[in-house]
């Protein structure tokens, strides 16, 4: 699942997704490029976190640290959320939702 656009904005709605235990979702953060000469890709915001006890756990993260998956491993809802500055329906803000998970049995 891509989230976030170039311009770092997201969405409200979120994107929905619903998961049964033990399944895993990709989530992908858009990149843009850095360095002197703008040819090394980095996220335009960080990976999602896991908010608490949660019902996900993070089971791999890409070296490039713009793709991790995330598996479910409890029954209930959670909405990931990227810290860093992002756009949220036209406002900055320190932190946004990503995506707004369910995780069923």
């Amino acid at each position: 699942m891509n989230v976030g656009s170039c311009a770092g904005s997201f969405l409200l709605p979120v994107p929905e997704v619903t998961l049964h235990i033990g399944k895993t979702i990709d989530v992908h953060m858009t990149e843009q490029g850095t360095g002197p000469s703008g040819n090394r890709l980095a996220p335009a915001s960080p990976l999602p976190d896991i908010p608490g006890a949660s019902v996900l756990k993070r089971t791999v993260t890409d070296p490039d640290k713009a793709t991790a998956t995330y598996k479910a491993v409890h029954p209930g809802h959670v909405v990931l959320t990227t810290r860093g500055r992002c756009l949220l329906d036209g406002q900055e803000r320190p932190s946004c939702p990503v995506v707004d998970v369910t995780v069923i049995r």
